[in-house]
């Protein structure tokens, strides 16, 4: 798996201390938490975690109990690129949830 993440993210160093990240699918009505994520919130760092519930599953990485998906992977190489990291990730467990509708977010805005 490979994530691209900004330098200046603040779970940045967070992740490459722990040597593991999840990528998490929200559901449709998580806006609030994809806000939170996406800097659109006064909620920060550790703080973001408290508007849901978090499991996980193989590295420890959170995993939004409600998610439609997630993919836990393990961190084995990073990239250092154009004022990004590109992660690597091995991927050693997922889960998925078919009933849940996605969260897609297009062109500023929450699809519904």
């Amino acid at each position: 798996m490979l994530v691209s993440v900004d330098k200046r993210t603040s779970a940045l160093q967070t992740i490459l201390e722990a040597k593991h990240f999840a990528i998490n699918y929200l559901p449709r009505s998580a806006t609030d938490i994809a806000d939170a994520f996406g800097g659109k919130s006064t909620l920060k760092g550790a703080d973001r975690f408290s508007t849901a519930k978090w499991t996980s599953l193989h590295t420890g990485a959170p995993i939004l109990e409600d998610a439609v998906g997630a993919i836990d992977c393990d961190l084995i190489e990073t990239i250092e690129r154009h004022g990004v990291l590109l992660l690597l990730g091995n991927v050693v467990a997922t889960c998925s949830n078919p009933e849940k509708i996605p969260l897609v977010h297009f062109r500023g805005g929450y699809l519904s």
